[in-house]
């Protein structure tokens, strides 16, 4: 009777527990994506339910759209997650996962953004040279304002991120296509994207609203001077 040699053995099974390694580690990923899935179906419906809310302040009011909810909830969830327990928490591999699900979700909403605009070009060049002025300040003034004080305060690579433009949606992308969003350029832009979502709505809104109630601009130049062109 011939006898299995002992080291074909051994290699058979190490071969067997890297494939069930391998089994196990990809249903793991599976779960976590189904997880983060349900967690963002919920966020969104609890964000759609509160709707938007204006808040009249002064002159004008400030509106906090359901993205602000979004946001404030999603926060909410990731601090929480520690004391969840672990079939339903977010923990830090699962975010860390959601960083790479970001990138093609953003890919996708500037491909829409882009067939929105598109059916608009008409009025956005009779609007002229104002419209390549305010995108000229976007980028260059964000670098020339904004990253010496950010490297004042001795943030270093997320300086890029932070400053290379006004932090929106494209600048998402930008950042997640060159850097990938779990970069410190990636934090730095995301950074930007939500405090500019959170605190800038409220600025702008107090900003906005006294300036028209001077009555000397054009509702266009009210338009393009009270926003950054967001999705």
């Amino acid at each position: 009777m011939i006898r299995p040699e002992k080291g074909h053995s051994a290699g058979k099974g190490i071969i067997m527990q890297n494939s069930h390694a391998a089994v196990s580690g990809d249903n793991q990923a599976v779960s976590s994506t189904v997880k983060l899935y349900l967690w963002a179906a919920v966020i969104l419906i609890i964000a759609e339910m509160i709707g938007a809310i204006s808040i009249p302040l002064g002159p004008g009011k400030v509106v906090l759209l359901p993205m602000v909810w979004a946001l404030l909830l999603g926060a909410m969830v990731g601090i929480a997650s520690r004391r969840l327990p672990g079939s339903i928490g977010i923990d830090h591999g699962i975010q860390l996962r959601s960083a790479s699900i970001l990138q093609p979700a953003l890919l996708i909403f500037i491909a829409k953004l882009g067939l929105v605009v598109g059916g608009s070009l008409p009025v956005v060049f009779a609007s002229g040279w104002a419209l390549v002025f305010q995108e000229f300040g976007h980028f260059v003034g964000t670098v020339v304002l904004g990253l010496p004080v950010a490297l004042l305060l001795g943030i270093k690579r997320e300086a890029i991120g932070a400053t290379f433009s006004v932090g929106r949606e494209p600048s998402l992308a930008i950042i997640g296509e060159r850097y990938g969003m779990d970069s410190p350029e990636g934090r730095g832009v995301l950074a930007e994207y939500l405090t500019g979502t959170l605190f800038g709505a409220l600025f702008i809104a107090i900003v906005a609203g006294f300036i028209a109630s001077l009555g000397i601009f054009h509702p266009n130049s009210l338009a393009m001077g009270s926003g950054i062109g967001s999705g």
